[in-house]
């Protein structure tokens, strides 16, 4: 690997109770919507800050919710995992305060819910957590009649996410690309991006395809992606299917930004 320099869901006969969990979204198709839905604080060691989130009942109907902490994580294949809170090294649950925790709001009313970070002097990089807001209150029911003449009803509660990433103005932010790797099924390639630094941040770059004689014959985009300190993301990206590659050598060349002052690199020999 190089481094180069930047320029540079069992429908059941009586009743079926769903949860969903409305996350990365704009609250469509929501009874109640809370914006925004996600944070990124920057913070001191020892500093406290308190911000705030609001929540809007656009139903007909008044909710009760609960609002808790939990963590997240994102694996290998960008696939989310929720947790209890302070199962995971990079945790803000221990010092991240919620007021209030459990709330009435009446139709058509908006109320805010508040956090306080109490940063530790003894840390730095990124920390995160996920604030869900969650129905308590009696669902809507929508019943519904299926061929054999039986009748079930459906109950709905909401849960909503708000992402919080909390970033001290201490650490760092490094990283490199671990391995590549070409697949037929699907085709494409595989960059393998490791986060070897203190921070939360986000990637983007490109995969140059070049014919044995060096030519660059096509560029990929490799979309934005976000990575997680001391953890691997692989990050696969289709090989241009209108444009074919013949049958031939090829030299993949990855390159990745992530904010830093260096871009990485890294380069894979294939065949089709």
């Amino acid at each position: 690997m190089t481094t180069i320099k930047k320029k540079s869901i069992l429908v059941l006969t009586g009743l079926f109770i769903s949860l969903f969990s409305i996350l990365f979204t704009h609250n469509a198709f929501a009874g109640f919507t809370v914006t925004p839905l996600e944070f990124n604080i920057s913070i001191e060691p020892g500093e406290s800050q308190t911000n705030t989130f609001w929540i809007k009942n656009s139903g007909n109907e008044p909710f009760l919710l609960k609002i808790y902490l939990n963590d997240f994580w994102l694996d290998r294949e960008g696939q989310e995992a929720f947790l209890a809170p302070e199962l995971r090294e990079y945790s803000c649950a221990d010092w991240t305060a919620l007021s209030p925790i459990e709330l009435e709001i009446a139709a058509g009313e908006s109320k805010p819910v508040r956090f306080t970070v109490d940063f530790p002097t003894d840390k730095s990089g990124s920390f995160w957590g996920i604030i869900f807001v969650e129905q308590v209150s009696n669902p809507k029911v929508d019943k519904r009649g299926d061929t054999t003449k039986q009748s079930f009803s459906v109950l709905t509660y909401q849960r909503v996410g708000v992402r919080v990433f909390i970033n001290s103005t201490l650490g760092t932010k490094e990283g490199l690309i671990e391995d590549i790797a070409f697949s037929k099924d699907p085709l494409g390639i595989s960059v393998y991006f490791k986060n070897t630094g203190t921070y939360v941040f986000k990637g983007e770059g490109k995969i140059n395809i070049l014919d044995d004689k060096a030519n660059t014959i096509q560029t990929l985009a490799i979309n934005k992606f976000r990575s997680y300190p001391n953890a691997a993301r692989k990050i696969f990206t289709k090989l241009d299917e209108e444009n074919k590659l013949p049958t031939g050598k090829y030299t993949a060349v990855a390159i990745i930004d992530y904010g830093s002052e260096n871009l990485v690199a890294g380069e894979l020999e294939f065949e089709i």
